[in-house]
């Protein structure tokens, strides 16, 4: 959301107020602006790499936004720390493969790429019949398989009810190292 009200801000644009917002697992968000309905979703031109959506109205395409995925200060040596403990690590995302590998080829993670909510979940539950599964996610595409693992995990500046109530965890603040606190808190109290 920032990255909207900033880049309106710097073209001096005046946000209007959506009514009728309704968001769907796997599909996008939709609403309308002065009487006008806009649905905002994934690109089906995926090769413009990182994560691309856009916003179309009257079936035609107003607007395309790109972002660059990278990782969060932090998150490598959180990877990389859990795994070294013998965890298996997985990064099940809806991105590109090669998008995922450019941002995660580096770390010893097992990629997902390419998943709707429904892989998701299909892959926390082929995963739970090797024993436990910790799910960490945020978005609203996460929430089925939160709910599905053993334990789902999100952190608590997440704007999406959907995730936070999925999940059995929520992280106070948005620390990624956290998450390393949790496995180490959780390995003491059993």
């Amino acid at each position: 959301d920032l990255a909207f009200v900033s880049a309106a801000a710097k073209r001096g644009l005046v946000p209007l107020p959506a009514a009728d917002v309704s968001e769907t697992v796997g599909t996008g968000i939709s609403g309308t602006v002065s009487g006008k309905m806009f649905r905002i979703s994934q690109d089906p031109d995926r090769s413009r790499g990182g994560i691309s959506l856009v916003m179309e109205s009257d079936e035609a395409v107003v607007a395309r936004f790109s972002f660059a995925d990278t990782l969060k200060e932090g998150t490598a040596d959180v990877i990389r720390k859990i795994a070294g403990k013998g965890i298996a690590v997985g990064i099940i995302t809806g991105d590109t493969a090669e998008n995922a590998r450019a941002v995660f080829g580096d770390l010893p993670v097992k990629i997902h790429a390419d998943c709707s909510p429904e892989d998701k979940y299909r892959i926390i539950d082929e995963a739970k019949k090797l024993g436990t599964v910790v799910m960490v996610g945020d978005g609203l595409n996460d929430a089925p398989a939160l709910a599905r693992a053993h334990a789902g995990v999100v952190f608590s500046g997440t704007e999406n009810s959907a995730a936070i109530e999925a999940a059995g965890v929520v992280i106070l603040g948005s620390e990624i190292a956290k998450v390393s606190e949790l496995f180490e808190t959780s390995r003491r109290s059993l």
